[in-house]
């Protein structure tokens, strides 16, 4: 993403904001990231939705988590359905979103 709120710092304060921003892209890699080291070469990201919420910029800490919600299998397909987010200490939660990820069955389940 070359606008340049994302590159340019007087040109986002001319915009209104303290700072550049980190862009949609490197939220949506990140988010990835995290679901893909977890669910390991397996497994396949089926659907990745997120909200850009509040702002990642630099200098921030930027953390991904995620936690499991759901087990289920829909169409034939072994679902997890698992809550992700960005977060970071100035703003906390900013980026919250939901994966979901086919992964084998285990036997005899």
């Amino acid at each position: 993403d070359w606008y340049p709120l994302h590159f340019d710092p007087q040109f986002a304060r001319r915009a209104g904001h303290p700072d550049i921003f980190m862009n949609t892209g490197f939220l949506q890699a990140a988010l990835v990231r995290v679901i893909t080291d977890w669910m390991g070469d397996e497994g396949f990201l089926k659907k990745l939705y997120f909200e850009m919420r509040r702002q990642q910029r630099p200098g921030d800490v930027m953390t991904c988590k995620g936690r499991v919600v759901d087990k289920y299998v829909r169409d034939g397909l072994p679902l997890v359905e698992c809550e992700v987010w960005a977060e970071n200490e100035r703003e906390g939660v900013t980026t919250p979103g939901r994966a979901w990820v086919v992964l084998p069955m285990r036997e005899g389940a």
